[in-house]
């Protein structure tokens, strides 16, 4: 009979593959290929299989996420909901909610899920090890091949540049800023943290950079810290003011001149075109069809969840987000703080169904909740 230590080794070997299959299908995707993103989904349903087998098997004990998984499952069929009545009341027929909306919400929190129930903490830090720096390597081989790496575009970052950089990469940041919330909070090696934060500020995406570089100086003094339910009530319903905001300053119903102000570009030019797309699908009469039912559209997403979220759901789908996500976090402060910067993401750009990201978050998230427990054992 097999040991519990032979099968976390077993488990993390199945789990390097599958991660180093990640690794790979950024780089190809980078460059719009997409074979190997197909093999890793169909190596992910592979790995979720076994796992289950084995915990149905072996009778595993299940310590970890089990609110947290709870919590994600209430917001997908929340949203499955509100999709629903949508549907209903502009007489229309939208499968995404049913299949796109099941796959990409609820995959990742059933990985991270099984990951943390059937895999030992140290195997788990070693994995997320090996993940960072196999990324990092392929991503600057891959900026050196395709001719984008340039130690000039390094110090090119700031808030008001709309061209972007030669070295940016929607596929590898999400990646680095996921490891760098990881090892922000477990810093027993510090080489980690730092080559997730450079790792990060070369994915050239300015809100990353920024809160890479707060975890980086900061994260250490937010640990085992708590927040008082009435502060967590107070950010969601601040974050939902801010939301409002936002859209309507997208859709040209507030005067974009703040912008002006401190950035020194205008609404569209600031997020790149995508508050031009927004105004495409409000103007043009879309209908509310449920998740991800602007996926279906002539137009491109403008890859802004929330705004997006607004226009297939409306608010309440908005509301359901942000109460779901604070409340993973607990009465966690760096799990707070990681959310509330994630939320940031997903109002001014896509995140919402990027899996390897959410994966890595969950972990994170579930792990830093039992460590404040006490729970989570580890040096």
């Amino acid at each position: 009979m097999e040991t519990d230590n032979s099968r976390d080794r077993q488990n993390y070997i199945i789990l390097i593959i599958l991660f180093i299959f990640q690794t790979i299908s950024n780089a190809f995707r980078d460059d719009d290929i997409n074979s190997f993103n197909n093999i890793k989904f169909g190596v992910l349903i592979l790995v979720m299989i076994i796992f289950i087998s084995e915990i149905l098997l072996n009778h595993v004990k299940i310590d970890y996420l089990k609110y947290e998984g709870k919590i994600i499952f209430l917001w997908y069929f929340s949203l499955l909901c509100i999709s629903i009545f949508w549907m209903i009341r502009n007489n229309s027929w939208n499968n995404a909610p049913f299949i796109t909306g099941s796959l990409r919400l609820l995959v990742p929190i059933i990985i991270a899920y099984l990951i943390v129930n059937l895999v030992q903490f140290e195997y788990i830090y070693k994995l997320m090890y090996i993940f960072l720096i196999a990324s990092f390597v392929t991503f600057l081989i891959n900026e050196i091949v395709m001719g984008r790496f340039s130690f000039r575009e390094i110090f090119t970052l700031s808030l008001s540049n709309s061209t972007g950089s030669a070295m940016e990469s929607n596929f590898f940041s999400p990646t680095a800023i996921s490891l760098c919330c990881f090892f922000g909070y477990f810093r027993k090696n510090k080489l980690p943290l730092i080559l997730s934060v450079i790792f990060t500020i070369l994915t050239y995406k300015r809100l990353m950079a920024l809160f890479a570089i707060f975890l980086f100086i900061f994260g250490k003094f937010l640990k085992n810290k708590k927040v008082a339910v009435w502060i967590r009530i107070l950010i969601g319903f601040l974050f939902f003011e801010l939301t409002i905001w936002y859209i309507r300053l997208n859709l040209g119903q507030i005067n974009d001149n703040l912008i002006l102000k401190y950035v020194g570009q205008n609404i569209d030019q600031f997020t790149m075109g995508r508050s031009w797309l927004l105004k495409n699908l409000y103007f043009g009469g879309f209908q509310k069809s449920g998740l991800f039912s602007a996926l279906n559209t002539i137009y491109r997403s403008p890859e802004m969840d929330l705004p997006v979220m607004y226009l297939e759901m409306g608010y309440s789908a908005i509301v359901a987000t942000i109460i779901a996500l604070i409340a993973i976090a607990k009465n966690n402060l760096y799990n707070l703080v990681v959310i509330v910067f994630v939320l940031l993401e997903m109002l001014t750009s896509h995140f919402f169904d990027i899996t390897f990201f959410w994966i890595v978050l969950y972990i994170t998230i579930g792990l830093v909740n039992e460590d404040q427990k006490g729970a989570l054992k580890y040096e």
